[in-house]
């Protein structure tokens, strides 16, 4: 007979290990380490429409639109894969986390961009309003295109900010896109 105290711990063990296999949202990315860029983001572009704006560095060109992506910020001598940096809002017919809103939008995207495939995601607990993130590539024009989307969702509506630019030149640019995703702010 397997001693009581035994038989609890082998349980607990057991537990663990099967919620760390069950895929749980990541508490923050997985970047490279030193202080993100905040300090250069000196640019709000905002939808005021809306409420909602993220910080971008000074010489990017800021372009508004009157639909979905409500703006659109670019990278000096951007191609056309980036860097840039958009905003999407969505109204919803529910409340939803961010983390699920970005889950359940990725059946669209799979739509939409032919070839996606998600690198990583997560929800960024530090954040008292808890955005939900992913990463993902897709081919596009024979470029291999790679993309940071983060969410904040507020009653019945999501604000999505995506930051794109070429596979290639994208680790050069993901401590920049994690602090634009990360000033995503709504009012």
């Amino acid at each position: 007979m397997t001693h009581p105290i035994r038989a609890i711990s082998l349980a607990i063990l057991a537990g663990a290990v099967s919620l760390g296999l069950a895929g749980c949202p990541k508490n923050g990315p997985q970047s490279s380490p030193g202080p993100a860029p905040e300090s250069s983001l000196t640019q709000r572009a905002s939808a005021d429409k809306f409420g909602a704006s993220i910080m971008v560095p000074p010489d990017w060109t800021v372009t508004q639109k009157t639909s979905n992506p409500v703006f659109f910020a670019v990278a000096p001598g951007a191609g056309n894969h980036g860097p840039m940096a958009n905003l999407v809002v969505e109204n919803l017919n529910q409340r939803m986390s961010p983390y699920d809103y970005l889950q359940a939008n990725i059946i669209t995207l799979r739509v939409s961009l032919s070839g996606l495939e998600i690198k990583n995601g997560g929800v960024e607990l530090a954040d008292p309003e808890a955005p939900a993130w992913i990463q993902f590539t897709y081919p596009r024009d024979q470029i291999k295109v790679e993309a940071l989307t983060y969410c904040k969702t507020r009653d019945y509506r999501a604000y999505v900010v995506t930051m794109a630019a070429p596979a290639d030149q994208f680790p050069q640019y993901e401590r920049l896109f994690r602090a634009i995703g990360r000033s995503l702010r709504v009012e």
